[in-house]
């Protein structure tokens, strides 16, 4: 969550995400499910264990929408653990994910 005051006005932008199912049997598409308070560009990237990035995509989330984006539709992510970055603006969430 980002607060900003600007004169009178105080501002909260709130942009999370959450990854379902987060331990995704090989074969599977891991989601993650983004929710915020403005329209924003997502950059999503998934890096490997050895820190190589393997999947980008970048999405637009509408205001107040719960919006799901599938992570590697052609389900190429093998065994392993799996670090999914998200950023816009000025923030950045990070999760883990394991593919089994």
């Amino acid at each position: 969550m980002f607060e900003m005051e600007i004169g009178y006005y105080f501002f909260r932008i709130r942009t999370s995400f959450v990854i379902f199912p987060n331990t995704v049997p090989s074969g599977e598409t891991p989601q993650l499910k983004f929710s915020s308070n403005e329209t924003k560009n997502i950059l999503v990237l998934v890096y490997d264990d050895y820190g190589r990035e393997v999947y980008s995509k970048i999405s637009i989330i509408e205001k107040g929408n719960g919006q799901v984006l599938a992570i590697d539709p052609s389900k190429t992510l093998s065994p392993g653990v799996y670090f999914i970055s998200a950023s816009s603006d000025n923030s950045i969430f990070r999760q883990k994910l394991v593919v089994r």
